[in-house]
C-alpha cells in the first residue's frame, strides 16, 4: 500500500485520502472482530497504525510550515518538545 506525500504547502484537507482509508479499515476491524477473526483483525490493525502514523507525520510537517513550534507540537502529541523534534525533525523539518 502506498502512502501520500503530503507536502507542507497543502491544505490540511489534503490528508482525507488517508482519514477515509482508516474509516474503511475501522469498518473492516469490527466486521472482523465480530466474527471473532482475531488474525484478519491483527492484519488490519498493523495497517491502520501506518496510516495513523502517516496521517501525523503529513500533519506534524504542515504544523511547521505554517510557524508551529515543536513545543505546541509535542503538547499536541502528548509529548515534550524535544521529543516531538527527536521523532520528526528531518532535513526539511527542523
Amino acid at each position: 500500500m502506498s502512502y501520500p506525500n503530503i507536502t507542507p504547502e497543502q491544505p490540511p484537507s489534503a490528508q482525507v485520502e488517508v482519514v477515509q482509508r482508516i474509516e474503511r479499515e475501522l469498518g473492516s476491524l469490527r466486521e472482523l472482530l465480530a466474527d471473532e477473526d482475531l488474525t484478519g483483525a491483527l492484519d488490519v490493525a498493523r495497517w491502520m497504525g501506518r496510516d495513523v502514523a502517516a496521517l501525523e507525520r503529513g500533519l506534524v510537517r504542515q504544523a511547521r510550515a505554517r510557524g508551529a513550534s515543536w513545543e505546541v507540537i509535542g503538547g499536541a502529541l502528548g509529548v515534550s518538545r524535544q521529543g516531538a523534534h527527536e521523532r520528526y525533525a528531518g532535513p526539511d523539518l527542523d
